[in-house]
């Protein structure tokens, strides 16, 4: 009798080894599978969001491109007002400047991008300005005066490099300017206009609508050297260097 039930026993055995051994092997591929597939999932989110990240990157590269654009022109087209031309070609007379401080608060009512237009006499000094008025009476340097009145046409200007500017409160911005010439001789520079862009604001507006309130994502303006021009972390604020690898910058 034991010998019968020890017999069933080890025929039983035998005959389970096979399938235990065909689980452990399925068992196996599916782990396999499993594997292969979470890591080609991983990938395809990987790419995913890769491709969107690039997708706004573009984006938000076209929007600072046409907003720079528009600065460009606007100040040019500005400089062109009879106003502001004959203004300057009377020289330093009161009326005149207060003449040019009232077109330029319309001007700048009109267009809140702006935190600040100026307009200079051809030495330099500021004879008008939206907002606080200390800045009038104040000289631009030497440098960017020199290099408005070296613009050679009307469809010239001149774009500061991004930095701190005393017209924007201390805070890194833009200033593009144009030259005013004489109304009656093109040839003549009789002053400069201005625009102080108002990038802290206008900036961030544009990397929030790119990036929309993603949680997960992270997006910053920079200049070609890294420098932050600004950025959704504020553990990178304007005017810092953003620690990129040289080729991702070239």
């Amino acid at each position: 009798s034991d010998l019968k039930v020890s017999g069933t026993a080890d025929g039983a055995g035998n005959r389970l080894n096979p399938v235990l051994d065909q689980i452990t092997e399925t068992g196996e591929r599916s782990d396999e599978a499993f594997s292969l597939s979470i890591q080609g999932l991983y990938q395809t989110v990987l790419a995913s969001s890769l491709q969107e990240a690039g997708a706004t990157a573009q984006l938000l590269v076209d929007m600072l491109d046409r907003s720079l654009y528009e600065r460009a022109n606007d100040c040019r087209w500005w400089a062109l007002a009879g106003q502001l031309r004959q203004a300057l070609a009377d020289g330093d007379d009161p009326r005149q400047a207060e003449t040019i401080g009232v077109l330029l608060g319309h001007i700048n009512s009109l267009y809140t991008v702006y935190s600040r237009l100026f307009v200079y006499d051809r030495s330099g000094r500021i004879v008008a300005a939206t907002g606080s008025q200390e800045v009038v009476g104040n000289r631009i340097a030497s440098d960017t005066l020199g290099a408005v009145c070296g613009l050679r046409s009307e469809m010239d200007h001149y774009a500061e490099p991004f930095g701190a500017s005393a017209l924007y409160e201390g805070r890194p911005t833009f200033v593009y300017h144009a030259a005013i010439r004489h109304p009656e001789r093109d040839a003549t520079v009789v002053g400069g206009i201005g625009i102080v862009f108002d990038s802290a604001v206008e900036l961030r507006n544009m990397l929030d609508s790119g990036v929309a309130g993603r949680a997960d994502m992270q997006a910053f303006l920079v200049s070609p050297d890294g420098q932050v021009l600004c950025g959704t972390d504020p553990a990178w604020p304007a005017g810092t260097r953003l620690p990129l690898e040289r080729s991702l910058l070239e």
